[in-house]
Formats: C-alpha cells, structure tokens, sequence
C-alpha cells in the first residue's frame, strides 16, 4: 500500500496495514539507507527533503531522530522527535486553513496519517526516553503513541507500542503492567498481516521472562513454550530459536528450583527437560560464532545448575 492509498483509506475507514512510511522521495530514499546504515547517505536526504509545510517538516524531524539514534545522540533524537510532535498538534489544532476541515475530516483537529506519524515520533521518543534511563516518561510516551494508534493505526503499529509499553513497565518495576502490555501485544499480533508468528514469539517471550521476574514459573513455562513455537514458525534457522529455547529452558530451571523441597518428582521432570533444552540451546549458539557466544555462555551455566540441582533431587528419594 502507498502512502497515498494508505491516506485514501482512513478516509473510508479502512484499517491500514504496516507501520507508516514517508511518501516523499527522499524520505524513502532516507529509510533505506538508515536501514543499510548508510548514515551519511541517509543525512543527505534528510537535508533536501523539503520542509515546506508541517506534514514535511514533521517527517523531517522524525528522520533527523533515527540518526541521531544510530549516532546514539539522545538528546538531538528527543529533540527531533518532540518536535514532529509539535508540529503535527499545533498545525492541526492552529493551522489557518484548517478550521472548516476541524469539524469534519480531521477530529481530534489532526487526521488519521498525522495521528499515525505522531504516533511514530511519539514511539520513538519513548525509546529515547527509556535508553536514557527515564522509564516513567518513556511510559507516558509509549501510552500516547498507543492511543493513537488505537484510534488511527495498524495492527502492526498498535503491537509495536504495546511492547514498548512493557518493556517501559519492566524497566520501572511494574509488572503488572508489562503483563498486560504484552498480553495486549499478543491479542494485537494476531491480526497482524506482516511478520505475524514472529510478533507473536516477541510478544510471548518477553511475558515469560515478566512472569520468571514475578515467580509465577508455571505461566512462564507455558509463555515460553509459545514463544519457541512462534519462532520455529517464523524460521527455524533463525537465531532467535536457540535464544527462545534459552529462556525455555531458564523458566524450567527456576520451575524445578521452586518445586525442590515441596515435589521431588515434578521438579526433577522440570530440570530434565531443562538440561536437554539448554544443551541444545548451546550447541545450536555456538554455531552462530560471536553472535551467539554470550547466550551460549548462558546456558552453560545455567545447564550445569540444572544438572547439579537434578542430581540432589535423585538423591533424597
């Protein structure tokens, strides 16, 4: 769907699919080389892309943010994204020629694409926020970014903010509250059209580790069960397996752990199944090399302790 299609479907009430993209050339142009990290390139897009009116300039500012990111310039990044935010709102509620359109086309005084790229600075923002160690504000970002996108975006988008919601919510000791983002993240990916299985297994994974934080092992077995699922339909060959296996076979390790004292039997089935499945996490690691080396390094220790926990539960039967 073009950015012009996807302007035509609000209007009819469509629900648009994916995440927003710029419609001007070189906002594209721009896109593809961040995602090359082709930096310099990417800067000089952003610098002819044109700036004549709020919808440009607020586009320019977000891309000017993903920069400064991959820079990891924190403060520019926040800077430019608060201020496609600023430009959106006031155009919308101030603008000259927009007080007929107010009452009709544009509720809220901004219509659906400028609440979709809003959103998108908003969520990006709150990224920003969280890496500079501001979970209360990288919060209230991501809820903002999330209603919008309730009200105006895509599945893929709603799901997005879900999970930085809860990741917000972890990081601030809140896990109630992540519960209940990626709980709402998981619902959101099933309406998903793109990468489905793979928001999915994000969606799951992150909840195990929440309820492995709470204690609940139980759930989080399960979650993590889902999680390795998903990633085994998403691709097999995918790194993100052994990782999710990894936290499979965590979550039975500290179900096993729990269970020592109170259900010998119950625990020593949790950690047979979590020495073969961190064993195998490993082995599928280190043959990623470097990139799986600090994983793998993991589940060694995490095996052994699986291991050495087993045998203590044979020997008090």
């Amino acid at each position: 769907m073009t950015d012009t299609e996807a302007k035509s479907s609000v209007v009819l009430g469509e629900a648009p699919v994916g995440v927003i993209r710029p419609d001007h050339e070189r906002g594209r142009r721009a896109m593809k080389a961040l995602a090359e990290g082709r930096l310099e390139d990417a800067t000089e897009n952003i610098e002819a892309h044109p700036d004549t009116d709020p919808w440009n300039r607020a586009w320019r500012s977000v891309l000017d943010g993903l920069v400064a990111v991959e820079r990891i310039d924190w403060s520019r990044a926040a800077t430019q994204f608060m201020r496609a935010v600023t430009e959106i709102v006031v155009s919308g509620f101030c603008g000259e020629t927009e007080i007929a359109a107010h009452e009709s086309s544009r509720p809220n005084g901004i219509n659906g694409m400028e609440a979709r790229l809003a959103a998108l600075a908003l969520e990006k923002l709150g990224f920003v926020q969280r890496r500079q160690d501001r979970p209360g504000e990288a919060l209230r970002s991501h809820r903002a970014a999330y209603r919008l996108r309730v009200l105006h975006g895509s599945r893929e988008e709603q799901w997005e903010s879900a999970i930085s919601i809860g990741l917000d919510a972890d990081v601030a000791g809140r896990g109630d509250e992540a519960e209940v983002a990626y709980r709402t993240a998981i619902e959101r990916s099933g309406d998903c059209r793109e990468t489905r299985a793979q928001k999915w297994a994000v969606a799951w994974q992150h909840l195990s580790t929440t309820l492995i934080q709470a204690g609940r092992y139980d759930e989080a077995v399960s979650a993590a069960r889902e999680a390795a699922d998903g990633w085994r339909k998403h691709d097999r060959g995918d790194i993100r397996v052994a990782q999710a296996d990894r936290v499979l076979g965590w979550a039975l390790l500290k179900l096993g752990e729990s269970l020592f004292e109170s259900d010998s039997l119950k625990a020593q089935t949790a950690l047979d199944e979590s020495v073969s499945r961190l064993g195998e996490a490993r082995e599928t690691l280190v043959a990623f090399g470097r990139e799986g080396e600090r994983d793998a390094a993991t589940c060694l220790e995490q095996k052994d302790f699986a291991a050495r926990l087993r045998a203590s539960c044979a020997q008090r039967e």
